[in-house]
């Protein structure tokens, strides 16, 4: 048995705590330390955030892409995580050490894999150089996400820049508006909704929310009533009443989402899915949502 151990590490101009907050995140903290050209896709399908974890992801190395499902370890919180890949026993772990008193962190990311055979032999040749590589542009954003520099006047994404996913339970395409341009005060997405599909069922306890349609024909059901939104038409939908996007037409809807504040003090899920977030509006009723 062969086994290949890879690993870079990095100063980190921000304290432990804050750095291993982040990289411990995986719904919006750690995707930021992800170069897209190596890892186009994360989705959690378990949790979130630390042990328990359980993530789906995608990494293009030597021209092919792979698919990767691991879960999250934390053998010491706060210091050292791990992802095992849960097909291969792949282990990557992020090491996150205190420098100058608590004010700055050396963060190492560390691969170890058996290595077997032929394939094995060309993976021990190739692999390290360019994981190498990777780890140092992770450790490159990583440092960026706590760059202290002037904003800029305005944030600016183009269409084709946009980073698109399924949505992790209810699988409808959307692109995270507010995360790519770099706000923490507002809430912003775009959500495909494709013909007789709906989004979760689901409330805010601060969060005032509005919904504009931008392409066909809105449905909306708040509090139990059912609202049928024209091209350009927008709805406010205020805490803590519960509400749901969905589409009984032939046709893809196009919803602009926005909210603020962004982030709920306190809200956990059975504040936002006081009942199942994935039932279906009576219109909805023979049809099966989200594919399986």
């Amino acid at each position: 048995m062969r086994v290949v151990q890879v690993s870079s590490s990095a100063s980190i101009s921000a304290p432990p705590q804050a750095v291993y907050s982040l990289i411990s995140d995986y719904r919006s903290g750690h995707p930021r330390m992800l170069p897209r050209c190596y890892f186009p896709r994360l989705e959690v399908e378990r949790g979130g955030s630390g042990a328990g974890t359980i993530i789906r992801f995608e990494v293009r190395l030597f021209g092919t892409t792979r698919r990767i499902r691991a879960e999250i370890s934390e053998p010491k919180p706060g210091e050292e995580l791990v992802e095992t890949d849960l097909a291969t026993g792949a282990r990557t772990s992020f090491i996150v050490a205190s420098r100058a008193g608590g004010r700055e962190s050396e963060v190492t990311i560390k691969t170890e894999w058996e290595a077997n055979g032929l394939r094995g032999w060309l993976e021990r040749m190739m692999a390290p150089s360019l994981l190498r590589r990777i780890y140092a542009e992770q450790l490159v954003q990583l440092e960026a996400a706590f760059a202290h520099c002037p904003l800029k006047p305005y944030s600016f994404l183009l269409p084709r820049d946009a980073f698109w996913r399924e949505s992790n339970m209810m699988k409808i395409p959307n692109t995270i508006l507010a995360e790519q341009l770099g706000t923490e005060k507002l809430g912003a997405r775009l959500w495909r909704l494709p013909p007789f599909s709906a989004n979760t069922w689901h409330r805010h306890a601060e969060q005032d929310e509005l919904y504009f349609v931008l392409e066909g024909t809105g449905r909306i059901r708040v509090a139990g009533e059912s609202l049928t939104v024209p091209k350009y038409g927008a709805v406010l939908v205020r805490p803590p009443y519960l509400r749901q996007v969905f589409n009984d037409t032939e046709e893809e809807v196009l919803w602009l989402i926005f909210g603020a504040p962004r982030h709920e003090a306190g809200a956990d899920r059975s504040t936002i899915y006081p009942e199942d977030p994935q039932q279906l509006p009576a219109e909805l009723h023979d049809r099966r949502w989200p594919p399986k």
